[in-house]
């Protein structure tokens, strides 16, 4: 089974998730995660927001092929 595809916030979430635990010296829970992320993701400005969706759909489409199923499915984006 495969994993839920990530959209861009939750590709900025995780990307921050070490800072984020550094930064407060313990583990973060994905709760406590998304939380903290969503107060920096408000702050963006909507360029700063596309560049994250455009590289969570970048990533997304290489998993697809990486995987094989782009040949199977015929995707037009391969």
């Amino acid at each position: 089974m495969t994993k839920k595809k990530s959209n861009g916030f939750m590709f900025f979430a995780d990307s921050r998730r070490a800072f984020y635990e550094a930064e407060a010296g313990c583990n973060f829970g994905s709760k406590r995660l998304v939380e903290r992320a969503a107060d920096d993701w408000k702050q963006m400005s909507h360029t700063e927001q596309e560049h994250w969706k455009t590289e969570s759909k970048r990533r997304a489409e290489e998993q697809v092929v990486q995987d094989g199923w782009g040949l199977r499915w015929g995707l037009s984006f391969l």
